[in-house]
């Protein structure tokens, strides 16, 4: 398990494990060459790099903002609260 690749649920990165707890539960992470880690990973969160990624489902469109369709509400007068005498 040490020394191997792994990516953390469906990033793109790509970190080496560098250790494993005692009770085998989480794993600290290293990007090689770099001085990048991440500490306390769930092993259930890693996806082995030998195992295939399930493709990435396409983000929808972003409608294109105009003027014409940005919707404006009134500005309303401040509250005032009025006591009972």
């Amino acid at each position: 398990m040490l020394g191997e690749q792994v990516r953390v649920d469906v990033s793109e990165t790509i970190w080496t494990i560098l250790s494993v707890s005692y009770c085998g539960k989480e794993v600290n992470l290293d990007i090689p060459n770099t001085s990048l880690q991440r500490f306390r990973v769930m092993v259930a969160d890693l996806v082995y790099i030998e195992n295939p990624l399930p493709p990435k489902p396409k983000e929808p469109e972003k409608p294109e903002r105009t003027s014409t369709n940005i919707w404006y509400l009134p500005s309303t007068a401040p509250c005032t609260i009025s006591r009972g005498t």
